[in-house]
C-alpha cells in the first residue's frame, strides 16, 4: 500500500518550478482554475525528474507534449500539483492509483448545455 502526500497547487512558472519542485521521480498534473475556484486538470504526466520535465514544458521543448496542451500552457495561467515517488520502481503502481483517485471535476462531461 502506498501513501502519497499531495503538495497543493503551484502556479506553473519558472520561479515556482525552480523553488518548489524537486529533481526527483514523480507524477504531476497541470490544471487551470475555473470561475468556481475548482481546478480542471487537463494533463497528467509521470517523469524520472519532475523539475527538469516541468522546465522543458515551460520552455516548449518537450517534443512529445501534444500541441493542445502546449496551447493551454501558453494561453492560460496554469497550475501544477505533484507527487514524489519513493522510487522509480513504484511508478506504475502509483500511476494507477492516481488515475483512479484524481479530481472528479476532470472527468465531468457536458450532456446538455443551455
Amino acid at each position: 500500500m502506498h501513501e502519497l502526500q499531495g503538495n497543493g497547487y503551484y502556479p506553473l512558472t519558472r520561479r515556482h518550478v525552480d523553488a518548489y519542485i524537486p529533481a526527483a521521480p514523480g507524477s504531476y498534473t497541470l490544471s487551470v482554475r475555473l470561475a468556481s475556484g475548482a481546478h480542471y486538470t487537463f494533463h497528467n504526466g509521470e517523469t524520472a525528474n519532475l523539475q527538469a520535465s516541468l522546465q522543458m514544458v515551460l520552455r516548449g521543448e518537450d517534443a512529445d507534449f501534444p500541441y493542445a496542451i502546449r496551447e493551454y500552457v501558453e494561453r492560460f495561467q496554469c497550475y501544477l500539483t505533484f507527487f514524489v515517488f519513493p522510487s522509480q520502481e513504484h511508478a506504475v503502481e502509483i500511476e494507477k492509483m492516481l488515475l483512479q483517485t484524481s479530481d472528479p471535476i476532470a472527468r465531468l462531461r457536458v450532456i446538455r448545455s443551455n
